[in-house]
């Protein structure tokens, strides 16, 4: 039987992935969310909103972003952070 990851330590996964630099893992990560989940977590989103951004991908980030139902202002330091 599988064990769910909860928001936690999904949000150390891709923070993980943001530190180090690694889009593919973080894209990986992002498929799994989006394949067992109906809802994400705003942590979670703010993660992978910031790991998109600093990779470059905006496009990913986008998507990210207009699906948030939340956003708050580390959702905005996320998109700013670049600049």
């Amino acid at each position: 039987s599988f064990i769910e990851p909860g928001d936690f330590s999904i949000s150390v996964a891709l923070k993980a992935c943001v530190d180090l630099k690694d889009l593919r893992v973080g894209r990986g990560i992002h498929a799994q969310i989006l394949k067992r989940r109906k809802k994400v977590d705003q942590v979670v989103n703010n993660v992978l909103l910031k790991l998109y951004m600093e990779r470059g991908s905006f496009e990913d980030a986008r998507k990210v972003f207009d699906g948030m139902s939340e956003r708050n202002v580390v959702t905005w330091n996320s998109l700013i952070s670049v600049l």
